[in-house]
């Protein structure tokens, strides 16, 4: 029997703060639909829709 297990990549929104684990095939498919321009995983959050990125964006690093 094969057991595949899913990857998850933690997404924080910049505005709301609200978390979610992205399936990181998920986030494959929007690099593919993303222009070059764009140098970070980001997606829509379902609740402000503002801005969500990686937890580990240096966006949400404090001095």
């Amino acid at each position: 029997m094969t057991d595949t297990t899913e990857q998850f990549v933690l997404m924080k929104c910049e505005k709301c703060g609200y978390t979610e684990n992205v399936p990181i095939h998920d986030i494959l498919i929007l690099r593919q639909l993303t222009t070059p321009d764009d140098t970070e995983d980001h997606l829509l959050c379902l609740f402000c829709l503002h801005d969500m990125y990686r937890i580990d964006s240096p966006r949400f690093k404090h001095n």
